[in-house]
């Protein structure tokens, strides 16, 4: 269900005193545009899994999310972010951000070529990826940093 902004808000500040819930799924939520970037990005990194398929989050809380990742110490393993806008944010932070996660989808989020790129570069780096889910973006990708990738087993999946 769509939860008002203020019980999503009450709901995250009480699961950031004590919680044992390890999935959040809110799929379709489109209340958590409003909810304070700070505390969502803390919860979602206290979660293992995280699905926000399709949520309308602003880019400012995307962006809050994946720096949470890289800055903070994360129990998140898995997160899918599909559905929401990524077309504005700089490439290296979805890049260094999804390559500490082990399962991430990005399906249908408006990634540039630059931005997967990016994301590929680094999994040929070094990377705890095991799945990415890049389709319903731009496919025109390298050949050679594809077969990269999948060198460091990790399945891209780029079809919608």
């Amino acid at each position: 269900t769509n939860n008002t902004v203020s019980q999503l808000t009450h709901l995250f500040e009480l699961m950031e005193i004590e919680t044992k819930l390890k999935d959040l799924n809110l799929v379709g939520n489109h209340s958590l545009a409003n909810v304070p970037l700070i505390l969502l990005a803390r919860i979602v990194n206290k979660m293992i899994k995280v699905t926000m398929y399709a949520t309308k989050l602003f880019p400012s809380q995307l962006q809050a999310i994946l720096s949470h990742i890289i800055e903070k110490p994360s129990n998140l393993k898995a997160l899918d972010l599909g559905g929401n806008n990524f077309s504005s944010l700089p490439p290296r932070l979805i890049a260094t951000s999804i390559n500490k996660l082990e399962t991430v989808t990005l399906y249908f989020t408006r990634l540039s070529i630059d931005q997967q790129v990016e994301i590929l570069k680094e999994v040929i780096k070094g990377t705890k990826l095991r799945y990415l889910d890049l389709g319903g973006n731009q496919r025109k990708l390298p050949e050679e940093l594809l077969k990269d990738a999948r060198k460091r087993k990790v399945i891209v999946k780029l079809g919608v």
